[in-house]
């Protein structure tokens, strides 16, 4: 399997669901519609070959897309053990608390001379990629099929993401990283090159045009370690899915057969819904635990070795963990350096 980037310059605002954008209202796009779009792409440029199966319905990730910083790189998203200025935000100060989770820390304050207010939870980009884009409604009526007139009482809200500004980024809009075997990774690319991708609702209307490109390449990583090299972090880059043998959420991770060592956690969990298109139903309803939430473990003694935990590190990267990895569910960081220093993703 190879990891790819995937790139995304947008030719249109996104539209969609206002009941159903969680995710795009904080400037994320889910895997699920990455995956989506490249599927109808493929159905109306090559149509179901023997193929297509295997390249979205079984051996891929597609991921989680987030603004692209400066560097052409995704987005830093805050763990949900940052904490931010109450009155300023993330302009005044911003810290982690993630050593809370090992001892009770004394109540944080922002370190502003001129300010000293307390701190709270802070969600969102670290940096400044979400400074020229933004958020608005449109509405619209239902139109009768017989009279080809406005329907009364039927009115609806849709979300727009769009770009403030009319000039052309130097990067592209969104970016995240994925798996794709060869033979996927060739046919996809091909196609993006050739097509533009039509992503999200009111596509008939203008909304959602872009175009995609595919990379070859790694994510730059970097990590921080805990005082105590016996524990360490896990970073939820995207939101996780994690069942017991009973089909129920749990909190218990397991790799390869042993249960990891839990010690404390920041975490919250919220609802996955989405459509079925092919089948014309909806998906079935999991519970996820959030993106940004962090874990704290203690090592098992098989991974006190420094070897070892390389390894492990490395293969639960690599293949994330839960389940719909296909639509960019569990991906996880181990030791992430904006766990400890979120000033480092700004």
């Amino acid at each position: 399997m190879k990891s790819v980037k995937f790139s995304l310059t947008l030719d249109s605002p996104i539209c969609c669901d206002e009941e159903d954008c969680s995710y795009q209202e904080n400037f994320i796009l889910p895997g699920s519609m990455i995956r989506g779009a490249l599927a109808n792409l493929y159905l109306s440029a090559i149509g179901k070959d023997q193929n297509f199966d295997s390249i979205f319905l079984q051996e891929n990730q597609f991921p989680f897309l987030f603004l692209t910083d400066k560097n052409g790189e995704p987005g830093k998203f805050a763990p949900k053990t940052t904490m931010a200025c109450k009155r300023k935000g993330k302009e005044h100060d911003i810290q982690s608390y993630a050593l809370d989770l090992i001892e009770p820390l004394p109540p944080m304050q922002c370190h502003r001379k001129d300010c000293g207010n307390d701190l709270k939870p802070f969600s969102g980009y670290l940096g400044p990629e979400k400074e020229n884009w933004q958020i608005r409604y449109t509405t619209h009526t239902a139109i009768h099929s017989k009279t080809d007139t406005a329907l009364p009482h039927a009115l609806f809200r849709e979300m727009l993401m769009e770009y403030k500004s009319q000039e052309k980024r130097k990067v592209t809009d969104f970016c995240g990283y994925g798996l794709l075997s060869d033979q996927s990774y060739f046919l996809l690319k091909e196609l993006c090159k050739q097509h533009q991708i039509l992503l999200g609702k009111a596509r008939t209307r203008g909304k959602g045009w872009g175009k995609m490109s595919l990379e070859e390449k790694k994510p730059e990583i970097a990590r921080k370690s805990l005082p105590d090299k016996d524990l360490f972090t896990l970073h939820c880059l995207s939101p996780v899915i994690l069942l017991d043998e009973f089909l129920r959420l749990t909190c218990r991770f397991v790799w390869k057969g042993s249960v990891l060592n839990w010690k404390a956690s920041q975490n919250s969990t919220s609802a996955i819904r989405g459509w079925n298109v092919i089948q014309g139903l909806p998906k079935m309803e999991d519970i996820a635990i959030d993106l940004g939430s962090v874990f704290l473990f203690q090592k098992e003694e098989s991974l006190k070795e420094e070897a070892a935990f390389a390894r492990f590190i490395e293969e639960i990267e690599e293949k994330g963990i839960g389940e719909r990895r296909i639509e960019g569910f569990g991906k996880v960081r181990i030791n992430d350096s904006i766990v400890i220093d979120p000033k480092s993703g700004a």
